[in-house]
């Protein structure tokens, strides 16, 4: 990789994912997430943990840890008929569509590919038993471009601050 090469996430666009009904949003190296209660903050932070279970092969158990299918869709399945994620990171770009499972409550992959951003070409991926086409031994198009994009997602970290603030329950001296 070159130093001028940009590694950052470049770009963050949801429709339909939990309270984001479509949201379309360029980042910087560094980003504050600032808004009211209840705007959106926590569930586009969430996207990254979203995103991290899906790269490691775990997102059917974290869909079942996190209240069923229904729970992503942008006030449910009834209201919204999929969820799509689009991402890009330096040159490279991943794009996913969820429809609802109905048998079972779960996402089903609609739609799954990799990109090279200056290439306008979609590298197919291909996964199965409702997991990601980005895990190793999965049909893909170019096993580098997918490589690079499972390597990304893996290495998203959410950390969550608590409140540290001078009414914090550590600070308060036991009874």
């Amino acid at each position: 990789m070159t130093d001028n090469q940009s590694t950052h996430l470049e770009r963050v666009a949801i429709k339909g994912f939990k309270s984001i009904k479509e949201m379309d949003l360029k980042m910087k190296p560094i980003n504050i997430v600032i808004g009211a209660n209840g705007s959106g903050k926590s569930n586009f932070i969430s996207l990254f943990t979203f995103l991290r279970n899906l790269s490691e092969g775990k997102l059917r158990t974290y869909i079942e840890q996190n209240g069923f299918a229904n729970t992503f869709f942008y006030f449910g399945s009834k209201v919204t008929n999929q969820i799509e994620i689009d991402i890009e990171v330096g040159f490279n770009g991943y794009h996913v569509k969820f429809v609802h499972g109905s048998n079972d409550d779960n996402l089903v992959f609609k739609e799954e590919f990799c990109t090279i951003v200056t290439s306008g070409k979609n590298f197919e991926i291909v996964g199965s038993k409702g997991e990601s086409g980005l895990l190793p031994g999965t049909e893909a198009q170019s096993p580098a471009v997918r490589n690079y994009t499972r390597k990304y997602l893996e290495d998203c970290r959410v950390y969550h601050f608590h409140d540290t603030g001078p009414t914090a329950s550590f600070k308060k001296h036991p009874h």
